[in-house]
């Protein structure tokens, strides 16, 4: 009877430490798949900042839920860990929406003195000093080249200027 229960303890403590032990691998393993998650978005926004945020939030969130589920009995080592990569995230979107304000300032520069430029040059180029239109033409030619390796990156609105200027540009070149 006595060999039994004593068999029937370290049976149960076998099990206890087989079930701390999955329990503990099911964290590791949440938090590893949440924090390669953050490094591939990390890699993925410094690269570029166009994005579908919306995709990008709701996978972040689903593994941030899963990471947070499975560290509930978690150390505090491992909240600690969870909080930077939160942190890491939340710096990376933030430098990435900065990247991409910045993004759409410059291409918004690059097509009002495009615009500019075309608007000078339309007229009687004739009339102008050869100085100054060879300027202009050189600064044009500099903002197209600009969104034309951009173009990708630009958004609707602004694809849609360039397509207009290159189309002025063209009419303007023929004549």
């Amino acid at each position: 009877m006595k060999l039994n229960v004593m068999l029937m303890i370290a049976v149960a403590g076998v099990f206890g430490a087989c079930n701390s032990q999955t329990s503990k691998t099911d964290s590791d393993s949440a938090l590893d798949r949440f924090e390669s998650y953050v490094d591939s978005v990390e890699n993925e926004l410094s690269a570029d900042a166009r994005h579908d945020w919306a995709e990008i939030e709701s996978e972040y969130k689903k593994r941030k839920v899963d990471a947070e589920d499975a560290l509930q009995e978690a150390t505090g080592e491992e909240r600690t860990e969870l909080d930077k990569l939160e942190s890491r995230y939340k710096k990376a979107k933030a430098d990435a929406e900065k990247k991409w304000d910045q993004f759409g300032a410059k291409s918004e520069k690059h097509l009002k003195r495009a615009e500019g430029w075309l608007e000078q040059t339309m007229g009687n180029v004739e009339e102008k000093s050869a100085d100054a239109a060879e300027q202009t033409e050189e600064s044009l030619r500099e903002s197209i080249d600009w969104l034309e390796q951009n173009y990708e990156k630009l958004e609707d609105g602004a694809k849609e200027q360039y397509e207009s200027l290159k189309s002025r540009l063209s009419e303007s070149e023929k004549s």
